[in-house]
């Protein structure tokens, strides 16, 4: 990060993981450097003339030493500078507007298990309560005299109620039946147990969901790529082997847009102008926005992102590229770089990446399931009220008009 503005005159203040690990250089090797802002603020890449611009071009025109920047490593630029040790890995991947608003599911509870678990212990209550039944049914010999009048609709409700962690008022006398009784409550317990937790997981964890997986989930939509020219994210696109998704949509979508190379462009330009257009994807790097949780975008993590080794960058055929080598190589073994990795990155991305998934406050709409199954309850019983009453009622009057007929 520079401090200050580039185009003054005055001493820039920079800070960051490369300039972190440039000064534990310098402490080692004893040299002193200053530092200079590129001239157009671009990472370097071929202009419409051939000419390298950017940190590249400064480079390969002797007007610095070393890049100490976040330069990805590409082929062309490798045959123009030497790099240094990979400092740090990032990926390249697609950034999207972060989705706020949170899925409402009213099947939840019913999604905890699958259809053929559900089926199964469909199988199972059915089983038990047929084997509570036969119990009673075949008069098995027990240490209790007393009778078990045990039904099949006996053996369903006892089976329920046992799932609900309820119990049942019918004595369960015989020895074979309270074996049974506390196999089925264990069992149940279980259930219940691992039923609950995945349950509240679900209705309190809620994953940012994105309809893009991976780049072949672009093509054919009409989400617009865009990505900074000249730099290794257009390299990596331009380079594309034929029949890669990549390629793909550079002969296609990217094509017809004019606006599919922009230049070069800071974290905020790029959320403001995703911001602007919601359909547009734009291809960069990973970690400048997971180390900033209060971004309205978001890297999506696709399964097919590429990776991007980043590193020094220094003339070619440099005589600080061996000792600088030698030096990093160390670092990475003391354990120094990986000191700074967790200074400037691993903080702040474990802050991004929880933002990945939002708790969520449980309402009324997570509970619109248990309600609409209460609310059915409630009016069935109304229903068998209403029946009953009616039943009653006409009770009454059948003995008044027995007697009306024989008087």
């Amino acid at each position: 990060m520079i401090h200050g503005d580039p185009s003054s005159e005055g001493f820039l203040n920079v800070s960051g993981l490369f300039i972190d690990t440039f000064r534990a250089l310098q402490d080692r090797l004893g040299f002193s450097y200053h530092v200079v802002s590129t001239i157009d603020g671009n990472w370097g890449g071929l202009d419409a003339e051939g000419r390298w611009n950017g940190m590249v071009g400064m480079l390969v025109r002797n007007e610095s030493d070393v890049c100490i920047s976040s330069l990805s490593i590409t082929q062309q630029r490798n045959e123009v500078i030497d790099y240094s040790q990979t400092i740090i890995q990032d990926v390249f991947t697609v950034v999207a507007i972060k989705n706020s608003g949170h899925h409402i599911n009213v099947w939840v509870y019913l999604e905890v298990f699958r259809k053929s678990a559900w089926f199964f212990m469909l199988v199972l209550l059915s089983g038990l309560a047929f084997t509570f039944f036969i119990i009673q049914f075949l008069h098995l010999e027990n240490l209790h005299p007393d009778s078990e009048p045990f039904s099949f609709l006996n053996g369903v409700a006892l089976v329920s109620l046992i799932l609900f962690q309820r119990d049942y008022s019918l004595m369960k006398t015989r020895l074979t039946t309270r074996i049974l009784f506390y196999i089925t409550c264990t069992s149940s317990f279980l259930f219940f147990a691992y039923y609950t937790a995945v349950l509240t997981s679900s209705m309190t964890v809620q994953p940012q969901a994105t309809p893009i997986a991976s780049f072949r989930d672009i093509i054919g939509t009409d989400y617009k790529l865009t990505t900074i020219e000249n730099s290794a994210m257009s390299d990596a696109i331009l380079l594309s082997k034929v029949g890669t998704p990549l390629k793909t949509l550079l002969d296609t979508s990217m094509a017809d847009n004019p606006k599919s190379f922009t230049e070069n462009l800071s974290s905020e330009q790029i959320e403001a102008l995703i911001l602007d257009d919601p359909k547009i994807l734009f291809f960069t790097t990973a970690i400048q926005f997971q180390i900033r949780p209060f971004f309205k975008v978001q890297p999506l993590p696709l399964v097919d992102q590429l990776y991007d080794n980043q590193g020094f960058g220094l003339q070619k055929d440099s005589e600080f590229l061996d000792v600088f080598n030698y030096h990093l190589h160390h670092f990475k073994e003391t354990g120094m770089l990986y000191k700074n990795h967790v200074k400037w990155i691993a903080p702040n991305h474990a802050r991004g990446s929880s933002t990945q998934s939002e708790k969520v406050v449980l309402g009324y709409e997570n509970l619109l399931f248990p309600f609409l199954i209460l609310a059915c309850g409630c009016l069935g019983a109304g229903i068998v009220v209403i029946v009953e009453y009616a039943l009653h009622s006409m009770s009454k009057l059948l003995p008044q008009r027995c007697y009306v007929n024989r008087t």
